[in-house]
């Protein structure tokens, strides 16, 4: 069954309530899947579930943090990161690895954005600069 688009509206804006300041509102999402199952519309319970599935995917991916460093980083310094994405960012989960082929600086990545300081992508800029 296809859902129209006031109806995805409606859904998306339900979404983006269970994800919000950073924390996922499960009791939410429990209780929107419970009104699902309850429909007495089978086909239309089943593509709701799906939609509602693939956007609650969509942002648990969009809230992946995930922090690429050339060397070890303290706690404080990985919070100080979390802390200023979250000020911009839903954000549910970080992962930290130490990337030998980075020559410095780091790489954050969060869902689809990349922010890169690398030494690496400054010398790419400059390079760019210079050949214009």
């Amino acid at each position: 069954m296809k859902l129209d688009k006031r109806l995805k509206k409606t859904l998306d804006k339900h979404l983006n309530e269970c994800f919000k300041n950073g924390q996922v509102n499960q009791s939410k999402i429990k209780q929107t899947v419970k009104y699902f199952q309850g429909l007495p519309s089978k086909s239309l319970a089943i593509s709701l579930m799906e939609y509602y599935l693939d956007g609650i995917k969509l942002r648990l991916n969009q809230g992946s943090l995930q922090i690429q460093s050339a060397v070890e980083l303290s706690q404080t310094q990985i919070k100080q990161i979390e802390e200023l994405i979250k000020s911009k960012a839903f954000v549910y989960n970080t992962k930290v690895t130490i990337n030998s082929n980075l020559l410095g600086g780091m790489r954050v990545q969060i869902g689809d954005k990349v922010m890169e300081n690398t030494i690496e992508k400054q010398i790419e800029q400059i390079g760019q600069l210079i050949h214009g």
